[in-house]
């Protein structure tokens, strides 16, 4: 049996070979549409690569940047905490805004 695989192989191989052809490259031909890395933040919002942001998750803060790793684009930790995300910038932030009182109060 191990000495006619070989032989099957070289018979069968030619008939398989002539279904391949090699494609020139056309001097038409469109160049490739480029692709757009991004992240996303936690309203869905994009941030293009290179673009740091505090992230909230579970009562914890910290400072994020955009990047790359194996063509992912990620978000990587730079540092605990932010510079900017005390206590009541964040009550702020969670708290709706009312615009009825500001109307009449104007």
């Amino acid at each position: 049996m191990l000495r006619i695989l070989p032989l099957m192989i070289a018979l069968c191989s030619p008939a398989y070979g002539d279904g391949f052809k090699h494609v020139e490259k056309s001097a038409n031909a469109p160049p490739l549409p480029k692709i757009e890395y991004y992240c996303t933040d936690a309203t869905g919002a994009r941030r293009e690569l290179g673009e740091v942001i505090c992230i909230n998750a579970s009562c914890l803060t910290w400072m994020a940047k955009c990047g790359m790793s194996l063509n992912n684009a990620v978000w990587r930790k730079l540092q605990d905490g932010c510079p900017t995300a005390d206590l009541r910038t964040r009550i702020r932030a969670l708290m709706p805004t009312n615009t009825a009182t500001e109307k009449t109060n104007g």
